[in-house]
């Protein structure tokens, strides 16, 4: 009888870790075979940019913005946190692509195509309101006067997103102050 409830016992135990040990090695082989199947996000999880990081955003050689990440998230309406490849996909719809990255900055250019030209006139916004914009032989942008910005009409938040980007991205480009008038007369209405 006592052998009996011994052999019982060791054969119990026995299948337990059996079974333990094929568990074991069944979950290894399983998470070893998703990971394989789905590399991007392990990695992804691995790379988020901390909010603290600086961000310098230039046109040609011209600095526009120093900002950190998390003032460039809500300024992009980004809730998430953010990966490299996701910064520079947000960033390439407004032109810029990734120059540098070092020591906790990042370094984003805009491409040549878009930066603005010397001589020319742009609509873009001054705190909001549309105005009107002269580039110098350099390709500094500047207001000429006071009344190139446009505060007794409609506000720039107003008009449709694709406008909006166009006018933040000075887009819209015009041989002369007449030009860009007429054009500007246009959102105005």
């Amino acid at each position: 009888m006592v052998n009996k409830k011994k052999l019982f016992i060791g054969m119990t135990l026995a299948l337990a870790l059996i079974f333990s040990i094929t568990y074991y090695f069944s979950e290894k082989y399983i998470s070893n075979k998703n990971a394989k199947n789905n590399p991007v996000s392990s990695s992804e999880i691995n790379n988020k940019l901390n909010d603290n990081i600086r961000i310098y955003l230039y046109a040609g050689e011209k600095k526009e913005k120093e900002l950190t990440l998390s003032e460039l998230k809500k300024e992009l309406n980004i809730d998430k946190n953010l990966t490299e490849t996701e910064l520079s996909k947000a960033l390439k719809d407004k032109g810029y692509v990734l120059e540098v990255e070092s020591n906790g900055e990042m370094t984003y250019k805009r491409d040549a195509s878009k930066a603005v030209k010397p001589n020319k006139y742009y609509i873009g916004e001054k705190d909001g309101f549309l105005a009107i914009y002269k580039t110098d032989d350099n390709g500094t942008l500047s207001i000429e006067n006071s009344e190139d910005v446009y505060t007794n009409s409609k506000k720039v938040d107003k008009l449709s997103e694709i406008d909006k980007d166009k006018i933040k991205n000075f887009e819209l480009e015009y041989n002369s102050k007449d030009d860009a008038e007429e054009s500007l007369s246009e959102f105005l209405s």
